[in-house]
């Protein structure tokens, strides 16, 4: 009949419509879900580079297989309704499931890569039904490709902009919880436009599991920090006072009567019964061996504990502190706890905190600085050990004075002793004179430290002209002996640099031992 042609093409283009958001609301899900779950899996498995290739890889080989799976599907428009439904509540609930498997049952790679696996593959279903029903609709084989390719690229870009905005606002558990909302919108859209293509009773039960999936969601993003707090106290022996995921990191503070205790990324950071001895150990011998301390930089050290250490000595005339994220300095500023542990080291007048990564600010800086000190987490994924690089400790060498020295926190020499010795090897690639040492933190173990200079470093030079709780004139020498098997560390040693990161390498299969 002439009269419907008009309405028929109404119908094709509201249905053209809902393709064209759906395929590029789920794109934009899909690839969400993939950061967070990537993220996750870094987070409770360690080395991010492995972690987020083995998700993508994950995630690439389900939605293929989920693709191949569709062509067995018959009714289209009722298949992508229901598999966003059930993507709504997989991808929506997968970091908080992610979370809770490993915590309950342990860190496995397997379980993990299980649970992506099953999320790519029923977004895999979605693009090729979507092209049946574009096909269905009046488009040409040409044009369905052309704009099913396009749309589901171009999912891309809402994508990392979601992911960035929500794991800064609302953390890994919800922001997923947040993305699952947006498919459910697409179901609602789906379930006007396609009214008449399904049957009744379809229909009704689709709008009742959509609003159960609904009011799951809504739950999970009210309750979620607080079910997100209850798991994350089962991965620590004491109790959890305080959890925040930031751009960078996830900090996790705990307390057990005195013992306050701060992770970054579930690795411990200090513990305020024994700091002292770590920070003491990390900033008074290159404090003691140079004759000036006007100017002092510090990369890492966010939680004011050096700088505490720093700030001792009378004649300090500026510290500049780089940590790239503003969290840990706010947070050491602001909780009562950790700026009682600091003594207000952030609060000082001579102090400039840069927020900024710090290989970034040594090629950007024209500073030169008599004191270097070098507090940056232990060289667990890509990021940090760019920064236990010749190429670092080359910026490092250009910045110091000719009478200065550096000190680099450098992990334990009993515990991971090749990737304690490299650090030494590699400063010495860089043109620094060095000298290892290191103490004992009954947190952490023996622990290790490097002293650098363009001049030869000398035990017998250090002075100790500050109050201390751990170090002594008579235990300074004792610092620079090493017992046979540490020393036996030293044969695999290599330099670690940008081109050739071993030193990640060394460090994971180190403390896998342990």
């Amino acid at each position: 009949m002439p009269w419907m042609e008009p309405v028929q093409e109404y119908i094709d283009r509201r249905r053209m419509f809902f393709i064209i958001v759906s395929l590029f609301a789920v794109s934009a899900c899909a690839m969400s879900y993939e950061y967070f779950l990537g993220a996750m899996a870094s987070y409770l498995l360690g080395d991010g580079t492995v972690q987020w290739a083995l998700t993508i890889t994950a995630m690439m080989v389900a939605m293929g297989l989920g693709g191949f799976g569709s062509r067995f599907v018959v009714h289209h428009e009722k298949t992508v309704l229901t598999n966003e439904v059930l993507i709504a509540v997989v991808g929506g609930f997968s970091a908080f499931t992610q979370y809770a498997v490993n915590v309950y049952l342990g860190p496995n790679q397997v379980i993990t890569l299980a649970y992506i696996f099953a999320n790519g593959f029923i977004l895999g279903f979605q693009v090729p039904l979507f092209m049946h029903i574009s096909r269905k609709n009046g488009r040409s084989f040409g044009q369905t490709v052309a704009e099913v390719t396009l749309f589901d690229f171009l999912g891309a870009v809402p994508a990392v902009a979601l992911y960035i905005y929500l794991l800064k606002s609302v953390g890994l558990v919800r922001g997923s919880m947040f993305v699952g909302l947006v498919n459910l919108a697409t179901v609602a859209l789906g379930l006007v436009l396609f009214r008449r293509e399904l049957s009744r009773r379809y229909h009704r039960c689709l709008q009742a599991v959509t609003l159960a999936v609904l009011a799951l969601l809504l739950l999970g993003l009210g309750f979620g920090d607080r079910l997100a707090l209850g798991l994350e106290a089962r991965l620590y022996r004491d109790q959890v006072i305080h959890v925040e995921q930031t751009a960078f990191q996830r900090l996790v503070l705990t307390r057990r009567g005195q013992d306050l205790r701060l992770y970054l990324d579930g690795n411990l950071q200090f513990s305020s019964v024994d700091e002292f001895r770590y920070h003491e150990s990390l900033v008074h011998p290159a404090m003691g061996l140079v004759p000036a301390r006007e100017k002092v930089l510090i990369l890492g050290g966010g939680d004011g504990l050096a700088a505490r250490e720093v700030f001792k000595y009378p004649d300090v005339g500026r510290v500049t502190l780089v940590d790239i994220d503003p969290a840990v300095v706010a947070l050491a500023r602001t909780y009562p706890l950790i700026a009682s542990l600091n003594r207000g080291s952030l609060e000082d007048p001579r102090l400039q905190v840069v927020n900024m990564d710090a290989y970034k600010f040594l090629e950007q800086d024209a500073g030169r600085y008599d004191i270097i000190i070098v507090d940056l987490p232990d060289p667990n994924n890509e990021s940090l050990a760019k920064l236990y690089t010749v190429e670092f400790y080359r910026l490092i060498k250009n910045h110091l004075t000719a009478a200065g020295a550096m000190a680099v926190q450098a992990t334990s020499p009993y515990f991971a002793p090749q990737v304690f010795w490299t650090v030494g090897e590699t400063m010495e690639a860089a043109g620094l004179e060095v000298l290892p040492y290191h103490a004992y933190v009954p947190s952490f173990g023996d622990w290790g430290f490097v002293l650098g200079a363009q001049y030869r470093p000398s035990p017998e030079k250090l002075r100790l002209a500050v109050p201390t709780r751990y170090l002594t004139l008579d235990l300074l020498p004792r610092l620079f002996a090493f017992s046979a098997d540490e020393l036996a560390g030293r044969e695999g040693a290599e330099v670690n640099s940008i081109v050739h990161p071993v030193i990640l390498d060394l460090y994971q299969k180190a403390w896998e031992n342990w």
